[in-house]
């Protein structure tokens, strides 16, 4: 039996044949609305799989950024009694750098006896690395380095004009962080930045508290709009 049917055929059809087309078109409504059902509970399946699938990941990156964050914390631990002291004249020889360091440091009002000095060695662009066998004359050498705007370099052995500055000794990753950092202070976004004990601090505000900055998703959470893999 045909079911494709214009007004004028449907008039010619006989009583019988009208309640089977009637419970035919039904089955197929029926249909129709079971497959409707279906796709809804397919969907909301689909949804629920999705949210949990979105969830598993944001623990997993929240664990991969945990995780990372122990990882460099330790790195930039294990420099906990280190310095880098930044353009010290290449013409002072290696074999006089470590008195030189121990002149500076005396410039500054700190003492550092040779045997208080585990390593200390020229790196790239200028820098010397310094190793100090106790953490206080570490912290007592950074404390006082403000000192050294006041500092008469050609008293030892330098030209006149040149700049020593003393840093904290960062790792590569904290380093990129501290870039991080300077660069939204360049383009006015927090207040200021420095480092402590290792760890680069940032203020939003003059009258705000430091914050942390311990790995790069801390300042993708402050600044969301900012795409810190490239900025």
């Amino acid at each position: 039996m045909s079911f494709n049917h214009t007004e004028d055929s449907l008039k010619t059809l006989t009583k019988e044949k009208l309640v089977n087309l009637a419970l035919h078109l039904q089955e197929k409504a029926n249909s129709l609305e079971e497959i409707k059902q279906e796709i809804s509970r397919m969907t909301m399946k689909l949804e629920g799989d999705i949210f949990i699938v979105q969830n598993v990941n944001t623990l997993l990156s929240k664990k991969v950024t945990e995780l990372e964050q122990q990882m460099w914390s330790s790195y930039q631990y294990g420099r906990r009694e280190s310095l880098e002291i930044q353009d010290i004249p290449s013409l002072i020889p290696d074999t006089a750098l470590e008195d030189k360091v121990r002149d500076i440091f005396g410039s500054i009002g700190v003492n550092i006896d040779k045997t208080n000095i585990e390593g200390c060695h020229r790196l790239k662009r200028g820098i010397t690395i310094i190793k100090l066998s106790k953490r206080k004359d570490r912290e007592e050498v950074y404390k006082s380095k403000n000192k050294l705007k006041d500092f008469d370099v050609e008293s030892l052995g330098f030209e006149a004009g040149t700049s020593i500055y003393i840093n904290e000794s960062l790792t590569s990753y904290y380093k990129m962080l501290w870039s991080k950092a300077k660069k939204l202070y360049k383009d006015k976004k927090i207040h200021t930045f420095y480092t402590s004990n290792g760890t680069v601090k940032i203020k939003l505000r003059m009258d705000s508290n430091p914050i942390s900055i311990t790995h790069r998703q801390d300042l993708g959470n402050l600044f969301p709009d900012i795409d810190f893999e490239n900025y």
